[in-house]
């Protein structure tokens, strides 16, 4: 028997290219998840995910957490992005990531996966972790996966694992890996704003410039 998933899926890179390399690990994704708590890109990461769904044939759902964009002051929710840092600076890298920090989002996020998973006979719940954002992001790193996964050996009866296959990838890894298997790029929306275009300056778009480029 196949094992199945639920993805959570924001429409960037990190989270599509884990969705794919569970598919292509013979995975069963039987919903992605968009979950929206008043960020700034909240629309075009919808749409995003939306059309990366309806690329590979996915059920699509978005999850609304109005409670989260009143609560957080991330520059995500609130604005006032840090703009055209240096990726090489580790105190500007780590500024940017205060800057854009909302509580407890990927614990919340992972635990409504859980909810579904657990509901829909999952075995996995499908995350874009990565080494590269583990770097000033404490909950992108693989401490922060077994830590969950810990307890949800508590919090569900299933069994039910967070997985992560760009746990140990870089951006450029990610994007790598994305191109190689002729993945359609234009689908894909990793800028922290929301306007027509990415702008070309948050954190977000710096890094998937850069990983492009060296892919």
């Amino acid at each position: 028997m196949k094992p199945s998933a639920i993805a959570l899926l924001s429409g960037g890179m990190d989270s599509t290219c884990a969705l794919l390399s569970y598919l292509h690990g013979n995975g069963v994704v039987k919903v992605a998840l968009t979950i929206s708590y008043g960020q700034l890109s909240q629309k075009k990461e919808e749409e995003s995910a939306a059309a990366i769904c309806e690329h590979l044939g996915i059920r699509h759902e978005i999850v609304e957490l109005p409670f989260l964009a009143r609560l957080s002051n991330s520059s995500l929710n609130r604005g006032s992005l840090t703009e055209n840092i240096d990726l090489n600076n580790d105190t500007q890298a780590l500024q940017s990531a205060k800057s854009a920090w909302v509580p407890n989002r990927n614990g919340l996020f992972v635990n409504i996966g859980a909810v579904y998973a657990e509901s829909m006979g999952c075995q996995h719940i499908i995350t874009g972790f990565n080494a590269e954002e583990a770097q000033t992001f404490p909950d992108n790193s693989k401490d922060f996966l077994m830590a969950l996964n810990g307890a949800l050996n508590y919090s569900t009866l299933d069994n039910i694992f967070v997985v992560s296959g760009t746990i140990d990838m870089t951006k450029t890894e990610i994007a790598r890996y994305l191109i190689r298997n002729a993945f359609p790029m234009e689908l894909i929306w990793s800028c922290y704003r929301g306007d027509e275009k990415p702008c070309g300056s948050c954190e977000s778009c710096l890094r998937m410039k850069r990983a492009i480029e060296e892919a």
